[in-house]
């Protein structure tokens, strides 16, 4: 185990999953869960929105959904999970396949402590994980990514969730970029991130309201990009561009939206061809 703490916000998403395992499709998500951890998340969700765990929810059943519908076409592919914090998707995919971890060395130490436990206690199946720690946010980091992409002698699915709006513009454009074209032909590629229309947004204003009390932090400023950032994507094609409104409308079960409530996050979904 590593010495620096996790911060408290990274078991949010494993929270919001664990609240509908039916939704979310993620039974394991509960794992990587601690009474600190959950406390902050109700909090957050209090002051936010209560609607949070939903749209986690929504989140983890479409990715979750490509990733299988990736396998069935790909038997034995490899995930290339970049920022995979607290992640259960090794573990809900088959044994066949493989999964290559990028993220802070502190963050994979953790979570590589949390599997090995888990699997010694039999609360997860026997999955091939390797783990490469490294700042994403640097040229070390575009390196170790893309050449692990470049390393890879058939289809990969190269999974960039909850990271891209973290780092710098530019390494970030740079980095994806390089992924598509480096990776061999039927590659898919999700780029998750934030458009600038949400830096207006009333639920961000919240959010940074209850960082700075609850965590000390000062207005959170994300990276924002826009849909010609991803225009050009060196032998990509775009297959969908969708956002919280087209996943309810395909698995909300009629309950209400609430647009109050919405962080816009949008997902972005390429193939190599």
């Amino acid at each position: 185990m590593g010495t620096k703490e996790l911060s408290k916000t990274a078991y949010l998403i494993a929270w919001g999953r664990s609240k509908d395992p039916d939704l979310s499709l993620d039974p394991y998500a509960r794992l990587w869960l601690t009474d600190q951890g959950i406390a902050y998340s109700e909090k957050l969700a209090e002051r936010v929105a209560p609607s949070v765990p939903y749209f986690l929810c929504l989140r983890s059943r479409y990715l979750v959904e490509l990733l299988r519908a990736f396998e069935r076409s790909n038997p034995g592919f490899t995930l290339m999970n970049v920022a995979s914090g607290l992640s259960s998707y090794p573990f809900l995919l088959s044994d066949r396949s493989s999964t290559v971890c990028f993220d802070q060395p502190h963050v994979l130490d953790h979570y590589r402590g949390r599997v090995d436990d888990a699997i010694r206690e039999k609360q997860l199946p026997q999955r091939n994980i390797d783990y490469v720690p490294v700042n994403l946010n640097s040229a070390e980091g575009v390196e170790a990514v893309t050449q692990r992409i470049s390393a890879q002698d058939r289809p990969c699915f190269i999974l960039f969730e909850g990271i891209l709006s973290y780092l710098e513009k530019s390494t970030a454009l740079e980095m994806i970029r390089k992924a598509s074209e480096l990776a061999r032909p039927g590659s898919r590629m999700i780029v998750h991130v934030f458009l600038s229309d949400f830096d207006h947004s009333p639920v961000l204003k919240r959010i940074n309201a209850f960082l700075s009390e609850e965590l000390g932090i000062a207005e959170h400023r994300f990276t924002y990009f826009d849909e010609q950032d991803f225009a050009d994507m060196p032998g990509m094609t775009l297959i969908e561009h969708v956002g919280f409104e087209d996943m309810h409308t395909r698995w909300g079960r009629k309950k209400p939206f609430d647009r109050d409530g919405l962080i816009d996050e949008r997902f972005f979904l390429f193939e190599k061809k």
